[in-house]
């Protein structure tokens, strides 16, 4: 077996594995083109809530940040905040997106002003909650809040942390075989893609 092939066969359990994750559709369009390859490639930073980014504003870099923490937070286990998610979507907004396709990830941010950031997680909670159900928020609102909230997760799932902790590791899948699921479990990472 070539290095390709492995790595081909690698990429596919590790996009289906992320389709568990984010559903099928929202992984299509997000691992389309080099999406998936300029993901891999991100390198988090400390500072990318702290100065504007390619696409984002300072401003809308807070409240990005803000809105990633409320998503994915800190527990036991780093939150998309600490996994700098909001850098990575910046990131993969300026290099993989047109600028036409930026516009409902841009207006998902807007929905929002600075205070968003001084709110207590809860209220953060709440707030993405009801955007989330539609409470006081049309149509278009919702899906442009989907689809930012999808790019937080892939970042998420696609850092070093998320593919190798969050998720289970298996540095060489051994074939077919069946593994016990109990609920709760972790769903399975890999190390061949960051």
């Amino acid at each position: 077996m070539t290095q390709n092939t492995i790595s081909n066969d690698n990429r596919r359990a590790f996009l289906q594995r992320l389709g568990g994750v984010l559903g099928a559709a929202t992984v299509a369009s997000l691992t389309a083109g080099t999406h998936l390859n300029v993901a891999f490639a991100y390198s988090p930073q400390t500072d990318s809530a702290s100065k504007a980014g390619k696409v984002f504003s300072l401003t809308q870099m807070k409240i990005l940040a803000s809105v990633a923490d409320t998503i994915l937070p800190r527990t036991n286990t780093p939150g998309a905040f600490d996994l700098d998610c909001h850098g990575f979507v910046d990131h993969q907004l300026a290099t993989c997106f047109s600028k036409e396709a930026t516009k409902p990830y841009l207006s998902a941010v807007n929905l929002f002003d600075e205070s968003f950031t001084t709110l207590a997680p809860d209220a953060r909670q709440k707030a993405l909650m009801d955007l989330e159900a539609g409470k006081g928020f049309d149509e278009n609102q919702q899906n442009d809040f989907r689809a930012l909230k999808s790019l937080i997760v892939f970042g998420y799932f696609t850092s070093e942390y998320g593919a190798s902790k969050a998720l289970r590791y298996d540095a060489v899948p051994g074939g077919f075989k069946s593994i016990p699921y109990k609920p709760g479990d972790k769903g399975w990472g890999n190390f061949a893609y960051y």
